[in-house]
């Protein structure tokens, strides 16, 4: 009687383990899900510290050089650094897996260069479909974020590894059965042999283990990845879109492999539950997860493209989810249209990043020159041109009220500085940033559209405005359609006939300063440097001789010593 109590006790001890283990599950998927449809439409508040982005780009300096390149043109570093895009991913980056930020940040680097909708299409669906993005972010956050190490590096780890036939475990545990038999026959050899052949099978078995432990990490996350991919499929066609099909085929062909991971335990477990124990223990003796680690790592070094096709499928439903969010939480992003002619056309266009932006809109078939005074606005709208063009072929979307281009190719010259460290001078950093542009402009492709500000400031100035005008009439002539910045107003008279000219400029009164940021045609008449030296407080003496040099030397075109 006593023993059935105390059956009955273990028993209705489980269930209450299991109860409320699956409670405080539903509990916490409760919360998520609250907290997911609360905040859709708000930005997130990440803060990024210089080794996350080197963690994150790992998958795009793995991708960056594969595709066609009639179809996909990378931007570089230098673009993606003038256009301050580690800021605009961060508005974009409201996904739940690192999976989904390493694929969105691949993507905004990624310029479509075939009119191609599926990606806008995943994005409108979740969009419009709450319960459906709700079930598929709480199945992307069961793949988590990792902080330590990007998935193309857990992936990637195994690539290389050398693998370990099973022949010699397969034998030694032949040799041990068979000594444990020879006990019943003749026990004194028998015991002998079981204790040889256990003694060498347990310490090479941990010799062993210690080996293959570390990549443990890269067998769970596979696993991870085809939970994820089943409880997608489960969902509506619609999550899956184009990758349904692949998603099933990867899932039935790696199902083995699932089933396989449950034997890769990490040694004697710290549990009461004496099945367990003795589990441990037989897969110690027998070399049981050591067997299946060599037929798993087997199995997904022969089946590296699906792994790949899995992790960018399922980044992919994570990263539309998150220009999703993004496109609710700010106003005026729209869908960007595409047509043959080597044109630009865009309205309203404005700086995401900016709290309260000044929107700009331009028309051009060709070079656009843009003069004005400091701090005017003329780096921030080129910016914003360029941004539209980036976001309309990485992203399909763009931060105006409509855009509409051929299909192009960008690179941008602006943020430069000199190193050091390479014994390059500022003017040695801003000539090489030229020759790329050139050098791009002139190899066959969709057209190159360039931004470039203040060209060659970093010479004299005779010299730069001989050499810059020079530099824009040649890119203008080839397969590119170019903007610069300049303060240079020579330059609006030199490229007349071949740039278009538009400026910004200021309103003066009383010694202040305000600013309209709003482009207009023509170019610019007006300077502001020297008062400016006067507002932040320089003595008037200087300021007053400055402006007597300025005004000598706009008579004269001759500077006088002092």
């Amino acid at each position: 009687m006593e023993n059935y109590v105390i059956i009955g006790v273990i028993v209705l001890l489980i269930l209450i383990f299991y109860v409320s283990g699956r409670i405080a599950t539903r509990q916490k998927n409760a919360a998520l899900r609250a907290k997911l449809i609360r905040d859709f439409g708000i930005l997130p508040e990440q803060t990024y510290q210089a080794s996350d982005f080197e963690r994150i780009r790992k998958y795009y300096d793995k991708k960056k050089t594969a595709g066609d390149p009639a179809e996909t043109f990378h931007i570089d570093d230098m673009t993606w650094n003038d256009l301050n895009m580690n800021d605009i991913f961060a508005l974009f980056n409201a996904t739940q897996s690192s999976v989904g930020e390493e694929y969105l940040y691949e993507r905004m680097h990624r310029m479509e260069l075939k009119e191609t909708k599926r990606f806008a299409s995943l994005t409108d669906y979740f969009q419009t479909h709450e319960q459906e993005r709700v079930n598929a972010q709480i199945s992307l956050h069961g793949l988590s974020k990792i902080t330590h190490f990007s998935v193309t590096d857990i992936l990637d780890r195994i690539a290389g590894l050398e693998r370990e036939r099973n022949l010699k475990h397969f034998v030694l545990d032949v040799l041990l059965l068979l000594s444990i038999a020879l006990i019943f026959f003749y026990p004194g050899p028998g015991i002998l042999l079981a204790i040889i052949f256990l003694a060498y099978s347990v310490i090479s078995y941990f010799g062993r283990k210690g080996e293959i432990e570390p990549f443990y990490t890269t067998f769970f996350y596979v696993v991870r990845l085809l939970r994820c991919a089943d409880e997608i499929l489960s969902m509506s066609d619609e999550v899956a879109g184009e990758d349904k099909e692949d998603l099933i085929r990867i899932a039935n062909t790696c199902r083995p492999f699932r089933r396989n991971a449950y034997f890769l335990a990490s040694g004697v477990h710290l549990t009461e539950n004496i099945f367990e124990i003795i589990l441990d223990y037989i897969r110690i003796i027998f070399h049981i997860d050591i067997i299946k680690f060599n037929s798993m790592l087997e199995f997904l070094q022969e089946h590296t493209e699906e792994i790949d096709t899995l992790r960018e499928a399922l980044g992919q439903i994570d990263a539309a989810i998150g220009v999703a969010n993004a496109m609710k939480a700010i106003p005026g992003l729209t869908r960007p249209g595409f047509w043959e002619n080597k044109e630009l056309s865009v309205t309203d266009a404005f700086h995401p990043l900016l709290k309260k932006p000044v929107s700009n809109s331009i028309t051009t078939k060709g070079g656009v020159l843009i003069t004005g005074s400091n701090a005017s606005g003329k780096s921030t709208f080129i910016k914003t041109v360029a941004l539209c063009a980036l976001l309309a072929q990485t992203l399909y979307v763009v931060p105006a009220a409509s855009y509409r281009s051929c299909r192009v190719r960008l690179c941008t010259s602006m943020a430069l500085a000199d190193r050091i460290k390479e014994n390059e001078s500022y003017f040695i950093v801003e000539i090489k940033s030229l020759k790329r542009i050139a050098d791009l402009s002139e190899t066959q492709g969709a057209p190159v559209l360039c931004f470039i500000d203040e060209v060659l400031r970093g010479t004299n100035t005779v010299e730069r405005i001989a050499a810059s005008s020079r530099i824009l009439s040649e890119l203008n002539k080839k397969n590119a359609i170019c903007f610069a910045a300049t303060h240079d107003m020579e330059l609006t008279q030199i490229l007349q006939n071949e740039f278009t000219n538009y400026h910004f400029d200021e309103e003066v009164h009383d010694r202040d300063v305000t600013f309209s940021y709003r482009l207009k045609e023509g170019g610019s008449d007006t300077r502001n440097a020297i008062l400016l030296l006067s507002l932040i407080g320089f003595d008037e003496k200087v300021v007053k001789e400055a402006e007597s040099a300025a005004d000598h030397f706009t008579q004269t075109r001759q500077w006088g010593t002092i």
